[in-house]
């Protein structure tokens, strides 16, 4: 994005100012320039959001990782080869899926050049619903007037309320995303897709996995039957799976963390070197001025009616 950042902008008026950088945002105001409006993006960190770099698509290279860590390691036999002493390298796994990440948002950096859309790198925050106050990643603020705002600003890694994330012990995706080493032990918290996505990578590397889930089944958002024959697969890869499980509790030990759950076997503590909290997202509404331009949410989601 460095082609796009700037302090000393004199033209600040536009049709479309479009608040998030992400698949939602950049597509967004592609389009609107497409229609001849001449539009504005603002991202705080890297375009592409989440889902080019820290969630999607370096999880899809990493499970790519993974499948071909399987074959050789356990597979081979089916397709007529032997492979003896091997080493995994997690590591240039790792660097391989952030390699991927950062080819495809220079991609997006492209489009936006060659869309001739003006980015800013810096935080967006509403003033009026025709004001856009943009507080400069390199300092300073500039002031964008807009003829329309778009919001497409996201979201983040829930937590467990009174559960601290340091990056270390308890992680989250991203932190999972950046691991350069692996855990000998890992409690995945969630079995939606972020946590069975990485419960996949990290046992395939050899890591001892197990994964909790509040509700009945993994997936819960899913189709029961994908869902049974998804529990199938995890058990042949000796990924345990719990259930009905709560997490009652998160605490640090010497050799890594303690998690108490309560379940249908009752209350029962598991140890692991790191824990991965995978419990969903939240959004990325705060501090956007909503309530500048009337703008309601219900537990941070901006509320839509039929027409958006």
């Amino acid at each position: 994005m460095r082609h796009t950042r700037r302090r000393d902008v004199t033209e600040s008026v536009f049709d479309v100012v479009v608040i998030g950088g992400g698949p939602g945002g950049y597509v967004a105001a592609i389009r609107a320039k497409q229609l001849g409006m001449q539009v504005a993006l603002v991202e705080r960190e890297s375009l592409g959001g989440i889902c080019l770099n820290w969630g999607c698509i370096p999880t899809k290279a990493l499970l790519r990782n993974a499948e071909v860590a399987r074959l050789i390691t356990g597979g081979g036999k089916e397709y007529g080869f032997r492979a003896e002493n091997v080493t995994l390298d997690y590591d240039a796994a790792v660097e391989r899926s952030r390699k991927v990440s950062d080819r495809l948002v220079k991609g997006v950096g492209a489009l936006m050049k060659g869309n001739d859309i003006t980015v800013f790198e810096g935080v967006g925050r509403l003033v009026s619903s025709k004001e856009v106050e943009v507080r400069l990643s390199d300092g300073g603020t500039q002031m964008l007037e807009a003829g329309a705002v778009i919001l497409a600003t996201g979201a983040r890694a829930r937590s467990i309320p009174g559960v601290e994330v340091d990056g270390e012990r308890v992680l989250t995706y991203r932190h999972a995303l950046d691991r350069r080493e692996l855990p000998a032990s890992a409690i995945v918290i969630g079995a939606g897709p972020i946590g069975l996505e990485f419960a996949t990578i990290w046992s395939a590397y050899g890591v001892e996995v197990r994964v909790v889930e509040m509700m009945d089944q993994i997936l819960p958002a899913e189709d029961a039957d994908a869902a049974s024959e998804l529990g199938r697969y995890l058990r042949r890869q000796k990924i345990k799976v719990q259930t009905s499980t709560r997490v009652e509790g998160i605490s640090l030990t010497d050799g890594g963390v303690r998690v108490d759950v309560a379940g249908p076997k009752g209350e029962e503590t598991l140890e692991a070197e790191v824990t991965l909290v995978a419990i969903g997202v939240q959004p990325n509404s705060e501090d956007l001025g909503l309530e500048a331009v009337g703008v309601e949410t219900e537990r941070g989601w901006v509320k839509a009616d039929d027409h958006m």
